[in-house]
This record gives structure tokens, C-alpha cells and sequence, in this order.
């Protein structure tokens, strides 16, 4: 596996450990200090270096004013937080394509200088979260801020959405959409013109947590404009993302990342991707999800209550231990692991003092469907568990496609929609080398239409056939993997008649 070095490790167990605002509130004024005095090495500089680092310091905590303001109805939080969002805006660059963004030292590569989906992802939602307030919830209450608030709607729109859709980083692929990286950077501080980069993530389909950021600015974007071209962007994702879901024991796991387009195959020989597919070991890094698959399904799109208990049951049946007064956790794949190893065992640190950040922890994000996620949280009360929708102009539910499977790692068909003719890349890692068959089914997921030779796939690597479409009539099809223990995978792919979108 390949992590971030130390010095970034350590930024991230800072920056991803934002929560809940405490229970003494500090007033509008000495919040915002304590916030601007946290990112104020970056917020005060001369230099016009951002980037996705300042991003994660500057999104550190910033869910705060909101949720005071929620908590305590004074607008002075709001006024806090549009002061704060206004800086952060202040320090946006505008690049040669005229499109706004947070340039900085590229994180994987200093050499270079970019902006990042994730970077502007982060800080915008936070943004909109506040213009949601103020726009749609309580607009006269809040009319003094209205032109903040669509400052921030026209910000995501423009130089969010439609700068990465047009810089070609936004995929259709059948009922799915997914992002993926942009190969185009400045030279050091050089703002003049961008270059091809050749670096270790270029062009690459997005790890799940930076997919369902972006998501999020979509469903904010649709919430506060009724714009249904921001639904369809975050139903393609969240499709996308349900499909890859592994249940096992009427719970939900997944990787971090999983390939969605050819590009993610680095050797069809080798049997390898470019990136590694497992669940992360840092326990903040599912949040991203899970606050997204909250979000979609109070906004009516892809996921039902089943699903959401689904999440809140690896919450408390697989990561919790039960306790309140001394809370332990695992990861959220700890029952697979031990369903296929007999046993389950942590993820060791880099470093002994970073122990406890490779535990599981409370999902905040659930806190509506579950009583022990608010308590764990430090949240109040509030109502009953309730699985009403917040924000649901109509519902739209994308059905879970296949069924459980604890040893199959991931599997994919690649791309989900293919035209006649031409090949379908059929992918599957497993957690233990072994052989398994391949089959593809008819549009109901049933009858065998052809049954292809019975192929191994060695552990650390993964499982690529390539399939001729050429006698797959137009429609839907599905893809099933099955090990010798009987165990499966079932994905639907689409054929289309040739040149078809």
C-alpha cells in the first residue's frame, strides 16, 4: 500500500478531527478568531500559494458556526461565517482558463502547483451548507446575508461544477458518473500556463471520499436552485458508488478506492491497477461517504432506509463495542476480515502515538437514524430516530445489485456501458488467491446466456477478462462472479448499438 509520508499523516489526524460543537459555545466573535488562528499561517500569507493542504486546514472545524447557529438561532454565527468564507474566497487564483480555485503545491507532487477537486469540494460545501440556511430555509430571517449566500451558489456553479466538467474530468458511463484527476498544472509559481503532468495519480478515477465531496456540492447545488442537472450528476455517483457496496451480515463496507474506468488498469498483463483497493486504515476517512449517503437519501435520491440501516448497523455491530463509558473501535470491514481470516486484526500505526487513529469512530452523519451515534457524538438528543427525508421533491431509489459475498475483495465491469462490439473489461480482486467462473447473465440477473472458462486470480493482484460484445444484443446484462465456495458477485452492465452515447 502506498500512504501519505508522516508530515502529511500528521496534518490529516488534525484536520480530519473536526465533531460536534461543544456544549459551551464560545460567542460569534471569539469562534471566528479561534478558527482564523488555526489556518492564519495560510489565510495571513503574502505568498498566493493555497492548494489542497490549505484546504484541509482551512476546512478544519468550519462546520462549527452552523451548527451553532443551529443550536443557539443567533445570526451572529452566520455573520462569523460568511466573514470567514469571504477570506477564503479572497484567496482563490484564477487561472489562464478563467476558472477560480485554491492554487497551491500539488500534495503528491511539490513540483507542481495546482487546484483540486477535493480542495474546492471541501471548502465550498461548508459554503453552501450556510447559503441552504439562508437561501432556502430561513430567507427573511437571514435576508441580510442573502447576497453572501448566492455569491457562494454562483462560486460552486461556476468555478466547481462547471470547471471540472469542462476541463474533462466528468465521466457518464450508463446510469453512473464518476470524476477523475486533471493531468494539467503550473510549474512551481509559475501561473502563466499549465503542463501535462506525468505523476503518480494522473488521470485517475477518484478515491471514494473525494467522488462523494463533490457529489455533496451537487446535492446542496440541487437543494438550493432546483437545478436537476445537479441531481443527475449526484444520482450518477451515488449509483456508482451503492454498486461497489459489499454486504455481508446486513451490513455495508467498501474500499477506498475502486477503479471505474480503463484508465485505473495499469497492466492487463501484470494484472494490476494503479491504485490499491482495500478499506483505509485511518479512521477518518469514511466520513466523507457516509455524510454523502445522509445527505442523498434525505434529498430522495438512490439509497432507501434499508440501506441506511445497513450503514448504521456497521456502526454499531461491527466498529462499536457496545460501551459508552469506554468506547472501543474497529474498522468498518472488521466482520469480513474475520469471516475470512478467523480473526481479525488492526491496522498497525506508523507511529505508536497515532494508535488510536487507526480505529473506527463515531459517523455523526447517521446521528438522525440512530440514538448510540448521538450519544457517541456528543450530540444532543434532539427528536426521535426518525427516517423521514428533509429534502425530498420526489424519491428515487437505485437498487443493491448483487448479493453478499465476505471473500470477494471487489469486482467491477468496466465500462458499465459498453457498445456492441466492443470489449468489457471484467475486474475482481479477492481477499484469498483461487480460481473462480465467470458468467454472464440475462437482464434479469438469472439465465446463464454464456459461461466463460473457469480463471485463478492471485492474492495482491486482480482477476482482468476481457469479454467479447459483439452477439450481446442492445440491453442489460449482468456479470457474475462466483468462487468455489459459492459465494458471488452480480453487476448489471448495458450494451449499446455502436456510436450510441
Amino acid at each position: 500500500m502506498r500512504f501519505l509520508p508522516l508530515c502529511v499523516l500528521l496534518l490529516l489526524l488534525v484536520l480530519f478531527s473536526g465533531g460536534c460543537a461543544p456544549a459551551g459555545l464560545p460567542s460569534p466573535e471569539a469562534m471566528l478568531a479561534e478558527i482564523e488562528e488555526q489556518a492564519i499561517n495560510m489565510l495571513g500569507a503574502d505568498s498566493a500559494n493555497t492548494g489542497e493542504l490549505f484546504a484541509w486546514q482551512a476546512n478544519w472545524r468550519a462546520e462549527r458556526f452552523l451548527e451553532a447557529y443551529e443550536a443557539t438561532g443567533d445570526p451572529g454565527y452566520i455573520a462569523a461565517a460568511t466573514s470567514y468564507f469571504n477570506r477564503l474566497l479572497e484567496k482563490t487564483h484564477t487561472s489562464p482558463d478563467g476558472y477560480r480555485g485554491w492554487v497551491g503545491p500539488y500534495i503528491y507532487d511539490n513540483t507542481y502547483h495546482t487546484d483540486a477537486h477535493i480542495a474546492d469540494a471541501i471548502l465550498t460545501a461548508h459554503m453552501l451548507a450556510i447559503a441552504e440556511r439562508i437561501l432556502v430555509r430561513e430567507p427573511e430571517t437571514l435576508a441580510s446575508y442573502t447576497a453572501d449566500a448566492r455569491g457562494y451558489v454562483a462560486f460552486a456553479r461556476r468555478d466547481v461544477i462547471e470547471k471540472w466538467a469542462v476541463r474533462g474530468t466528468w465521466f457518464v458511463d450508463g446510469p453512473y458518473g464518476y470524476w477523475v484527476t486533471w493531468p494539467m498544472m503550473f510549474i512551481g509559481e509559475d501561473r502563466t500556463e499549465r503542463v501535462e503532468t506525468h505523476t503518480l495519480h494522473d488521470r485517475l478515477g477518484y478515491q471514494w471520499n473525494k467522488q462523494t465531496e463533490m457529489a455533496r456540492i451537487a446535492l446542496f447545488l440541487y437543494r438550493i436552485t432546483g437545478d436537476t442537472t445537479y441531481r443527475e450528476i449526484a444520482a450518477r455517483l451515488g449509483r456508482l458508488f451503492k454498486s461497489r457496496l459489499a454486504l455481508h451480515e446486513g451490513h455495508y463496507t467498501w474500499n477506498y478506492w475502486e477503479p471505474v474506468y480503463e484508465g485505473d488498469i495499469a497492466s492487463f498483463e501484470g494484472k494490476k491497477l494503479v491504485h490499491w483497493v482495500g478499506t483505509h486504515p485511518h479512521r477518518h476517512y469514511q466520513i466523507k461517504e457516509v455524510n454523502f449517503v445522509a445527505e442523498a437519501f434525505h434529498t430522495g435520491l438512490v439509497f432507501d432506509e434499508e440501506d441506511i440501516r445497513r450503514f448504521v448497523r456497521t456502526h454499531d455491530e461491527v466498529m462499536w463495542n457496545g460501551s459508552f463509558r469506554r468506547p472501543q473501535w474497529r474498522n468498518s470491514d472488521a466482520a469480513i476480515i474475520e469471516a475470512v481470516r478467523g480473526s481479525y486484526e488492526p491496522p498497525q500505526p506508523a507511529s505508536p502515538h497515532l494508535e488510536h487513529f487507526y480505529r473506527g469512530r463515531p459517523w455523526p452523519p447517521l446521528a438522525d437514524f440512530s440514538e448510540n451515534i448521538r450519544r457517541l457524538s456528543g450530540l444532543p438528543a434532539g427528536g426521535p430516530v426518525s427516517f423521514e427525508r428533509h429534502h425530498a421533491r420526489n424519491v428515487e431509489v437505485f437498487p443493491l445489485p448483487d448479493p453478499a459475498s465476505a471473500h470477494i475483495r471487489m469486482a467491477a465491469p468496466i465500462p458499465a456501458q459498453v457498445g456492441q462490439g466492443e470489449p468489457l473489461h471484467a475486474l475482481i480482486a479477492t481477499w484469498t488467491s483461487g480460481p473462480y467462473t465467470l458468467e454472464i447473465l440475462d437482464g434479469a440477473g438469472q439465465r446463464i446466456l454464456r459461461a466463460l472458462a473457469a480463471e485463478e486470480v492471485g492474492e495482491g493482484l486482480v482477476g482482468i477478462e476481457i469479454i467479447d460484445t459483439g452477439d450481446l444484443v442492445p440491453g442489460r446484462f449482468f456479470l457474475r462472479w462466483t468462487l468455489p465456495s459459492g459465494e458471488a458477485r452480480r453487476l448489471p452492465f448495458w450494451v449499446v448499438a455502436p456510436g450510441a452515447d
